[in-house]
């Protein structure tokens, strides 16, 4: 016999037409596209600025070295491209780091507070779906059993196979006739 909580599982799919995890799961996937959209962003947006902006010219200034090449506006600083993909993972890190562990404690909040249903009202909740429908007769003294209706689909199984089986012979037998003529 399943478990009260897979009973409780079950009732809240059949009613939600989706599992409640599924429902949490298509929120945390839809946050962590937002939250690499967001680092994206980012990326693109400190790459495509000038590493003059960025700072990178007064840390070569402090360092008394010159820049080690110069374009028509920018100066290159080959250490910039390095340190923005660093800076950009780590904050892709922390970001996922954070996101994991906050959405794991709602996940849990939700399954056990939200989505869920107590034990002592599990039998005294009925779906719309079950509205209008009498439980009474499976209750009835000449209800089929278990057993009776595994019986009845064994020897539905094996009706259908001999009618395949007939049917085939029916067409051979048709051939043969033919073929005599």
């Amino acid at each position: 016999m399943a478990n009260s909580r897979q009973v409780i599982n079950s009732l809240l799919t059949e009613h939600f037409r989706y599992t409640p995890l599924t429902l949490l799961d298509d929120i945390i996937n839809t946050v962590n596209e937002l939250v690499y959209r967001a680092v994206t962003a980012v990326e693109e947006g400190l790459t495509s600025t000038p590493a003059s902006s960025l700072g990178f010219s007064e840390r070569a200034a402090e360092r008394g070295g010159p820049p080690s090449s110069t374009t028509a506006d920018d100066v290159l600083y080959p250490e910039s491209r390095i340190e923005i993909e660093h800076g950009v993972h780590q904050l892709e890190t922390l970001l996922e780091a954070t996101v994991d562990k906050n959405f794991d404690k709602l996940e849990i909040f939700v399954l056990r507070s939200i989505l869920s249903v107590p034990e002592e009202l599990v039998e005294w909740i009925r779906l719309g779906h079950y509205e209008n429908l009498d439980f009474t007769a499976a209750n009835a003294p000449d209800a089929p059993t278990p057993q009776s209706l595994y019986l009845l689909r064994r020897k539905l199984h094996e009706t259908r196979k001999l009618n395949t089986l007939l049917h085939a012979e029916q067409r051979r037998n048709a051939a043969l006739i033919a073929q005599l003529r």
